[in-house]
């Protein structure tokens, strides 16, 4: 199994500032994001997050890939632990963050899980 995580500092305040992206990469994690909504087969609450499961495959690793680095640099307090296993097993997003997060990403998540929510097995708001 391999696991890769991305760590940021905890004390960031829980905000996404999406103007220190530029033009083409914002509508590139636009995209990117709605292409990994697409993806996701469930969604699990966390104590501070989210956890995605998708599909493990190479078109999913490649998204996930391009997607991280666009978020994190709008959304600095995000914690992500992606867990790849062998087979046919998914591939699992952890997206956690200090207090609050889970909430924060609520309210961020549900108009892309209501336009989604056939492709999503739970709910994301339980």
């Amino acid at each position: 199994m391999t696991r890769m995580e991305t760590k940021v500092t905890l004390d960031a305040p829980l905000v996404c500032d999406l103007s220190v992206l530029n033009e083409s990469d914002r509508a590139r994690m636009a995209k990117v994001s709605m292409e990994i909504v697409k993806m996701m087969e469930s969604v699990h609450p966390l104590a501070q997050g989210y956890s995605f499961h998708a599909s493990n495959n190479s078109d999913t690793l490649r998204k996930i890939a391009e997607w991280i680095p666009l978020e994190q640099a709008c959304c600095p307090f995000l914690h992500f632990e992606i867990t790849v296993g062998g087979g046919q097993t998914d591939v699992i997003v952890n997206l956690t963050g200090p207090p609050g997060t889970r909430e924060f990403l609520e309210q961020e998540l549900s108009g892309a899980a209501a336009m989604k929510a056939d492709n999503v097995q739970e709910n994301i708001l339980q």
